[in-house]
């Protein structure tokens, strides 16, 4: 999923953001929170839009923000949180 496909909805969180989104789109969301005219969105409402975009998976589940890192191998969700550390899924 890309940025561009949720519309309006990324600019609008970005917009109520004090800080960048990240580090690599910081003078894009600098404009964005000072010269943009949008509503912004809360964190939960962004994650809302953004997991009703994603839809469901195949498998019948769903995708979240909230959902526990795990092993894309063997699925389990115990995982040593110290550096590096890259979650995927």
């Amino acid at each position: 999923m890309r940025f561009s496909d949720l519309g309006e909805t990324h600019i609008r969180y970005v917009k109520g953001l004090s800080v960048p989104y990240s580090m690599a789109t910081a003078a894009q969301d600098a404009h964005i929170q000072q010269n943009v005219d949008v509503v912004p969105l809360t964190e939960d409402d962004y994650y809302r839009a953004v997991e009703a975009v994603a839809g469901p998976c195949s498998c019948g589940g769903r995708y979240t923000f909230r959902a526990p890192p795990r092993c894309p191998k063997c699925r389990s969700p115990r995982v040593k949180i110290g550096p590096p550390t890259l979650f995927y899924d």
